[in-house]
Protein backbone atom coordinates (compact mmCIF):
# COMPACT_ATOMS: atom_id res chain seq x y z
CA UNK A 1 0.00 0.00 0.00
CA UNK A 2 1.22 3.40 -0.79
CA UNK A 3 0.84 6.35 1.38
CA UNK A 4 2.79 9.04 -1.60
CA UNK A 5 1.37 8.70 -5.42
CA UNK A 6 2.77 7.01 -7.74
CA UNK A 7 3.00 5.56 -11.09
CA UNK A 8 2.44 1.78 -11.70
CA UNK A 9 0.53 -0.79 -13.09
CA UNK A 10 0.37 -2.49 -9.56
CA UNK A 11 -2.84 -1.51 -7.47
CA UNK A 12 -5.54 -3.34 -5.25
CA UNK A 13 -8.88 -1.15 -5.82
CA UNK A 14 -11.04 -1.36 -2.96
CA UNK A 15 -11.59 -5.07 -2.46
CA UNK A 16 -8.31 -7.63 -2.60
CA UNK A 17 -9.86 -9.34 -4.74
CA UNK A 18 -9.90 -6.32 -7.63
CA UNK A 19 -5.61 -7.19 -7.38
CA UNK A 20 -4.41 -4.88 -10.74
CA UNK A 21 -0.92 -6.32 -11.67
CA UNK A 22 -1.10 -5.92 -15.75
CA UNK A 23 -1.49 -2.99 -18.13
CA UNK A 24 -4.67 -4.08 -19.66
CA UNK A 25 -6.31 -4.54 -15.98
CA UNK A 26 -5.41 -1.47 -15.18
CA UNK A 27 -6.45 0.04 -18.47
CA UNK A 28 -9.65 -1.69 -17.69
CA UNK A 29 -10.13 -0.50 -14.09
CA UNK A 30 -9.50 2.89 -15.18
CA UNK A 31 -11.95 3.21 -17.72
CA UNK A 32 -14.07 1.81 -15.47
CA UNK A 33 -13.78 4.09 -12.78
CA UNK A 34 -13.56 7.17 -15.64
CA UNK A 35 -16.98 6.03 -16.53
CA UNK A 36 -18.01 5.99 -12.96
CA UNK A 37 -17.26 9.40 -12.67
CA UNK A 38 -19.06 10.23 -15.40
CA UNK A 39 -22.42 8.66 -14.21
CA UNK A 40 -21.64 10.09 -10.93
CA UNK A 41 -21.78 13.78 -12.86
CA UNK A 42 -25.24 12.62 -14.82
CA UNK A 43 -26.41 11.21 -11.17
CA UNK A 44 -26.20 14.76 -10.01
CA UNK A 45 -27.96 16.77 -13.34
CA UNK A 46 -30.55 13.79 -12.56
CA UNK A 47 -31.26 14.73 -9.10
CA UNK A 48 -31.17 18.52 -10.17
CA UNK A 49 -33.16 18.09 -12.88
CA UNK A 50 -36.02 16.17 -10.67
CA UNK A 51 -36.17 18.53 -8.36
CA UNK A 52 -36.33 22.29 -10.52
CA UNK A 53 -38.05 20.53 -13.04
CA UNK A 54 -40.38 17.71 -11.87
CA UNK A 55 -41.02 18.68 -8.09
CA UNK A 56 -41.06 22.78 -8.42
CA UNK A 57 -43.34 22.84 -11.34
CA UNK A 58 -45.94 20.02 -9.89
CA UNK A 59 -46.24 21.49 -6.41
CA UNK A 60 -45.35 25.26 -6.64
CA UNK A 61 -48.96 26.36 -5.71
CA UNK A 62 -47.85 28.84 -3.10
CA UNK A 63 -46.63 32.59 -4.31
CA UNK A 64 -46.34 33.48 -0.57
CA UNK A 65 -42.85 32.44 -0.34
CA UNK A 66 -44.05 30.08 2.34
CA UNK A 67 -42.12 26.38 2.92
CA UNK A 68 -44.51 23.92 1.22
CA UNK A 69 -44.31 19.79 2.20
CA UNK A 70 -43.05 17.68 -0.74
CA UNK A 71 -45.24 14.50 -0.96
CA UNK A 72 -43.71 11.14 0.69
CA UNK A 73 -43.10 9.47 -2.87
CA UNK A 74 -40.87 12.13 -4.33
CA UNK A 75 -39.18 12.83 -1.34
CA UNK A 76 -38.37 9.34 -0.91
CA UNK A 77 -37.34 9.33 -4.57
CA UNK A 78 -34.79 11.63 -3.73
CA UNK A 79 -33.48 10.23 -0.39
CA UNK A 80 -32.95 7.07 -2.39
CA UNK A 81 -30.73 9.02 -4.89
CA UNK A 82 -29.09 11.07 -2.19
CA UNK A 83 -27.67 7.95 -0.71
CA UNK A 84 -26.50 6.31 -4.14
CA UNK A 85 -24.60 9.72 -4.86
CA UNK A 86 -22.87 9.47 -1.48
CA UNK A 87 -22.11 6.04 -1.81
CA UNK A 88 -20.65 7.33 -5.34
CA UNK A 89 -18.88 10.00 -4.07
CA UNK A 90 -17.19 7.86 -1.37
CA UNK A 91 -16.18 4.92 -3.71
CA UNK A 92 -14.63 7.31 -5.94
CA UNK A 93 -12.85 9.28 -3.32
CA UNK A 94 -11.64 5.21 -1.75
CA UNK A 95 -10.16 4.88 -5.67
CA UNK A 96 -8.53 7.89 -5.20
CA UNK A 97 -6.67 6.97 -2.12
CA UNK A 98 -5.10 4.08 -3.82
CA UNK A 99 -2.49 6.55 -5.02
CA UNK A 100 -2.12 5.45 -8.37
CA UNK A 101 -1.72 8.05 -10.46
CA UNK A 102 -3.75 6.90 -13.40
CA UNK A 103 -6.68 6.14 -11.52
CA UNK A 104 -6.66 8.72 -9.57
CA UNK A 105 -6.39 10.72 -13.06
CA UNK A 106 -9.35 8.51 -14.75
CA UNK A 107 -11.29 9.93 -11.67
CA UNK A 108 -10.72 13.27 -13.10
CA UNK A 109 -11.02 12.97 -16.53
CA UNK A 110 -14.19 11.13 -15.92
CA UNK A 111 -15.37 13.94 -13.50
CA UNK A 112 -14.27 16.67 -15.61
CA UNK A 113 -16.26 15.26 -18.66
CA UNK A 114 -19.40 14.30 -16.94
CA UNK A 115 -19.41 17.91 -15.78
CA UNK A 116 -18.75 19.23 -19.13
CA UNK A 117 -21.57 17.56 -20.97
CA UNK A 118 -24.13 17.60 -17.89
CA UNK A 119 -23.38 20.70 -16.25
CA UNK A 120 -24.06 22.53 -19.50
CA UNK A 121 -27.84 21.93 -19.00
CA UNK A 122 -27.75 22.60 -15.91
CA UNK A 123 -30.33 24.66 -13.89
CA UNK A 124 -30.27 27.16 -10.96
CA UNK A 125 -29.47 26.03 -7.46
CA UNK A 126 -29.93 29.18 -5.91
CA UNK A 127 -33.23 29.93 -5.93
CA UNK A 128 -35.59 27.07 -6.53
CA UNK A 129 -38.96 26.53 -7.53
CA UNK A 130 -38.59 30.66 -8.38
Amino acid sequence: MHDTFYIGKNATILFKSWDVHNVWSLILSALFWAAFAFGYQGLKFFRNYLNKVCLCKKYQNMSDGTAQKVPLKPHLIQTGLQAVQTIMSYLQMLVVMTFNFWLCFAVLVGDVLGYLVFQRYSFDNSDHCN
